[in-house]
């Protein structure tokens, strides 16, 4: 049932806890009349196959508006779990009426956790959301500086998986969210802006395994010496800007956060020029070091899109206290 359930609200954790109630309560009466007034008396699997169709078409086409997606999977799954279709079926009316206080007993812990130990408005999750997918790539920034992976301890490398991890999938969890958020709390915020900024998001993430990937074979040319301070430089600069928004994504200067960023990409780009006109520099070793200034490129490019986007929210109304 707990699978059931996390399975239903991974793609509607907004929904609030008493919108279950309606749902779980007419599929318990729908489960109970099938398994008391109808299965006794089918004879084989045709029948029970024709049933279950007819009941599933019955109330995919009832409630077929995608704004009912919650109730028809509710429904169903309560159907489901009470008919209990076996090989060698028996029938007792404890199973209903224990599945049915269990449905109660759901509803009632879920009603309680909807506000323990976080709140799950939709602008409060978009913004506590934001604020650790820009500390994970703050994080995996600052990792990159001591990236041997035969010194780095457990804890160092469950961090760092976890960081990654966070990066791939918080972008589709704040899609999720933002497509939740109320008119109020949008208040001047263009939707195309939101687009960007989640559209940024999601490409900084890509980027950023680009990065993880290329950092480590750049770093063993023997060329990379040359490049140690422009790319400490270039990334502590990312990194700094990238923690002052964790802290408060409303106090961005997009303008003197652009002017540190491109002075950083620029110098770490004529660094790259320099050490590869050396003329023993093997082919090999210049590709990986192209392969860096691609990446940190790509990744510039994302995040002036995160910048942008950011700078075009009404923080203003998304902060505002609402009940």
């Amino acid at each position: 049932l707990a699978n059931a359930f996390s399975t239903a609200f991974g793609k509607l954790p907004h929904v609030p806890a008493t919108v279950l109630l309606k749902p779980i309560l007419m599929g318990t009466v729908l489960g109970g009349i099938l398994y008391i007034a109808i299965m006794p008396h089918l004879s084989g699997f045709a029948e029970l196959g024709t049933m279950l169709f007819l009941v599933t078409f019955a109330v995919a086409y009832v409630y077929g508006n995608p704004r009912a997606v919650l109730v028809k999977v509710m429904m169903l799954t309560m159907m489901v779990i009470i008919i209990s279709a076996q090989n060698q079926q028996t029938y007792n009316f404890l199973v209903f009426a224990n599945w049915s206080l269990v449905g109660v007993m759901f509803i009632g812990v879920m009603l309680v956790a909807w506000h323990f130990p976080i709140s799950f408005k939709a602008e409060e999750r978009f913004q506590a959301q934001l604020r650790r997918y820009l500390r994970s790539a703050a994080f995996l920034l600052a990792d990159l500086s001591d990236r041997h992976e035969a010194k780095a301890g457990r804890l160092r490398r469950w961090r760092r998986a976890f960081h990654l991890h966070e990066l791939t999938i918080l972008p589709s969890r704040l899609r999720t969210w933002s497509a939740a958020l109320p008119p109020a709390a949008l208040g001047n915020t263009a939707p195309a802006e939101l687009e960007r900024l989640l559209s940024g998001l999601q490409r900084f993430s890509f980027r950023m395994q680009d990065l993880q990937e290329a950092f480590p074979d750049a770093r063993r040319t023997e060329r990379f010496a040359d490049l140690r301070s422009q790319d400490e430089s270039l990334r502590s600069r990312l990194r700094e800007v990238l923690e002052r928004l964790a802290t408060d994504p409303a106090a961005l200067d997009e303008q003197r956060c652009r002017e540190l960023l491109d002075s950083g990409e620029e110098r770490f780009a004529h660094g790259v020029e320099e050490a590869l006109d050396d003329i023993g520099t093997e082919r090999e070793q210049g590709q990986r070091i192209y392969r860096l200034l691609g990446a940190y490129r790509g990744l510039l490019g994302a995040f002036e899109d995160i910048t942008s986007g950011l700078s075009a929210i009404d923080w203003a109304s998304l902060r505002d206290s609402r009940f």
